[in-house]
């Protein structure tokens, strides 16, 4: 049991720094992670219902829908890519599901979180400030990030590091510190240096230069000093002026400017949308089945209905997923994301904790940032804090 614990602090802090070969460790962890529940299971130290929930039987289906999709993907380094991602994120959803019900388990898991944001905070100003990227592996574009001083720390590209920065605020303003943990640092002290870390980050999302994650993090900052009023009646008052103000400026926009002219937008804009209407399009020619895991790419190379120059990945997490795992699967999994949602908000106002008010928030301000970044589906991380997202509020 305290292999699995330790494994789980291990792969969930190496996660949010993706160096070369990571996944080969991850893949191996996992491996040996799965061997052990196995032997307990056995064993009969640990019973099957303790192991296994909703949420990891959803895991369970799509890992052994990539394994039936073998028989008709086109890219076979792709599919294997992204199902060694599925395999890793369904290990740790069940170690997770196991461990978390510890109090113990759940402070620590909080205080990698922060400690890997404090680190990335280092990295990301003294990119900055100098211009010297040390972990930045194979990017292409290094020279234009170095002149526009835009950090990038151990992620493939600005706007990987964008989502990861927009987590991080999250979590911070959510954060509450425990008054035991580091019992000898002063409580004022911890709540200065949460403070201050939640700037650093967002002048790090600044400098990155994403105008969707901004935009995004202005919201959920927002939406984050609605959720932490204790007033519910004043709470809803300001959600419904906030909801009727967005619907009254979104037909504002379409009474003014019309409806939207794919091609008269903005080329980078256009190309997202084609992108989509081509995996649309792919859904169709697999009969809603699906292309299989890692294989959107291959499509958009070989045959494409709309022009999306040389973008080769779908820019839209919601939507690859559709393509990928087929309609079915994207009907259970929006179904479950939604229900996620509502109980986090529930237990929310049940209990008060930044648990749920991190949970609530990050669910919400994913739905629009998980489109920024071109793929999310081999970043660990985001796969992780998923699984934390959606164990933490049905674990009790």
């Amino acid at each position: 049991m305290k292999f699995l614990e330790y494994s789980l602090y291990f792969t969930m802090f190496t996660a949010f720094f993706p160096t070369p070969g990571y996944l080969y460790v991850q893949v191996l962890i996992s491996l040996v992670q799965f061997l052990t529940l196995m032997y307990l299971m056995v064993q009969k130290k640990i019973s099957f219902k303790k192991v296994f929930n909703k949420y990891s039987f959803f895991l369970i289906a799509l890992f052994l829908f990539a394994g039936v999709s073998i028989f008709w993907v086109k890219d076979i380094s792709g599919w294997m890519n992204y199902t060694a991602v599925l395999f890793v994120g369904m290990m740790n959803s069940l170690i997770l599901w196991l461990a978390i019900s510890k109090k113990q388990v759940v402070n620590n898991l909080m205080k990698l979180f922060i400690l890997a944001i404090l680190l990335h905070n280092i990295v990301g100003w003294f990119e900055v400030i100098t211009g010297v990227y040390p972990f930045a592996f194979s990017i292409e574009n290094l020279a234009y990030n170095r002149l526009l001083r835009r950090p990038i720390t151990f992620f493939k590209n600005v706007n990987d590091f964008a989502t990861y920065l927009l987590f991080a605020l999250i979590f911070l303003i959510s954060y509450e510190p425990i008054q035991s943990a580091f019992s000898k640092v002063p409580f004022k002290l911890k709540q200065i240096f949460k403070w201050l870390l939640a700037l650093s980050t967002f002048g790090l999302i600044i400098m990155v230069g994403s105008r969707g994650i901004l935009l995004v993090s202005i919201v959920a900052m927002m939406l984050l000093g609605v959720l932490k009023i204790k007033d519910s009646m004043f709470r809803k008052r300001i959600v419904l002026i906030g909801l009727g103000s967005f619907v009254l400026a979104l037909i504002g926009i379409v009474v003014v400017v019309g409806l939207i002219d794919i091609d008269a937008l903005d080329p980078g804009d256009s190309s997202r949308i084609y992108l989509t209407l081509n995996g649309l399009e792919y859904l169709k020619d697999t009969i809603f089945v699906g292309v299989g895991p890692g294989n959107v790419s291959h499509y958009l190379e070989s045959y494409r209905y709309f022009p999306v120059g040389h973008l080769r990945t779908i820019h839209n997490w919601w939507i690859e997923f559709l393509v990928m795992y087929g309609l079915v699967f994207f009907v259970i999994y929006i179904t479950m994301y939604v229900r996620n949602v509502l109980k986090s908000y529930q237990k929310l106002r049940w209990h008060k904790n930044y648990l749920y008010v991190f949970t609530t928030t990050w669910a919400i301000a994913f739905i629009v940032g998980s489109v920024i970044s071109s793929s999310l589906y081999t970043t660990l991380w985001v796969i992780f804090i998923h699984n934390t997202m959606f164990i933490m509020v049905n674990k009790n």
